[in-house]
């Protein structure tokens, strides 16, 4: 049976159920009770609000002031007869993985959404979270954009932004549904610090395995936090994300001065060669860190022309095993990731 006064349509934002509802009966007001959670797997808290609707208009949208949630679970009832209308809302979750053999996850915590609202200019992922353990190959944490991974189009967005704190090398992924092979989803290496950062990070900063493709953002599933390690060692490693946002930002600003930075051949044994793409001439820095951070090897420090500069690099005492190269230039750096391969 079709309830007398019926949700047709709703979505959620900043905290509030917008409910687009058919009123058949001249209803003067409803009321919307149920159960929500404020972050995933939380105990859930009981809700009510009775809500003035106009008895004259079939069709309208009511808010529901709930505050900033997970899910909820609810009913519909109207103030004329005693039908009701029963409905479920989620978001799209953060969650965990952890592979055999592949470290630990000693603490993990999903954390109340901070109150910073959405905007035209933005896409605000709700809710951050914090993990922690040891890495050997890999550990991630992510957010999926939408319920049960559902694609989402972000078209108009140019950036992602987010604030994050902690100790490790992190691989930032965005993953598209369109893109089926692994490597091939586009990535963005950081390092964390303790004090934390706010980071902002340009679509077109994230490569793929195939450099000559670009990201497009029109199927965007999750981003992915992927703390990354050595394949031989256990280290310690702590992360916490809030804040997280798809923005339209001006990418000239964004890119600033460096363009990039690639090496070739990746791996390599003990010798490979730097590709540097400048905007404008300038004095550049070129570091080699091992996946605990520590400076392995200064590969350049000189100044470089405007334009495209090659710098040839060979290292025999080098250990098989995952590097990283960062690349300084004034306020802006640049990482990737390097292989050894004995």
């Amino acid at each position: 049976q079709i309830p007398d006064v019926y949700v047709k349509s709703g979505s959620y934002s900043d905290g509030k159920l917008l409910l687009a509802i058919q009123n058949g009966v001249k209803a003067s007001s409803v009321t919307v009770q149920g159960k929500l959670s404020r972050v995933e797997h939380q105990t859930q808290e009981r809700f009510e609000y009775t809500l003035p609707i106009d008895a004259s208009i079939d069709n309208q949208i009511i808010e529901v002031p709930v505050g900033y949630l997970y899910d909820a679970g609810f009913v519909l009832k109207n103030n004329i007869t005693s039908t009701k209308d029963e409905l479920y809302f989620a978001d799209g979750s953060w969650s965990k993985y952890l592979a055999e053999n592949s470290g630990s996850i000693d603490e993990y915590e999903v954390l109340p959404h901070s109150g910073i609202a959405q905007s035209n200019e933005s896409y605000s992922l709700e809710r951050g979270a914090r993990m922690s353990g040891t890495v050997k190959s890999y550990v991630s944490m992510f957010r999926a954009i939408g319920l049960r991974n559902t694609p989402v189009n972000l078209e108009g967005f140019n950036t992602i932004e987010f604030s994050a704190s902690g100790q490790g090398v992190v691989e930032v992924i965005i993953t598209k549904a369109g893109v089926h092979v692994w490597s091939n989803q586009f990535r963005k290496t950081i390092n964390l610090s303790a004090q934390g950062e706010n980071y902002q990070i340009a679509f077109d900063e994230f490569k793929n395995s195939n450099r000559n493709s670009w990201f497009t953002s029109e199927d965007v599933v999750s981003v992915i936090f992927n703390i990354v390690g050595d394949n031989m060692n256990y280290t310690s490693y702590d992360i916490e994300v809030e804040n997280l946002k798809f923005t339209k930002q001006d990418n000239s600003m964004l890119q600033d001065k460096v363009l990039g930075i690639s090496s070739y051949p990746n791996p390599f044994v003990s010798q490979t060669t730097f590709t540097v793409k400048m905007q404008e001439q300038g004095n550049v820095r070129i570091m080699l860190y091992d996946m605990l951070g520590q400076e392995i090897d200064l590969i350049a420090e000189q100044e470089l022309p405007e334009g495209i500069s090659y710098i040839d690099y060979r290292n025999d005492a080098l250990k098989a095993g995952t590097y990283f190269c960062i690349l300084s230039f004034n306020n802006y750096s640049e990482t990737i990731k390097v292989t050894v391969s004995h």
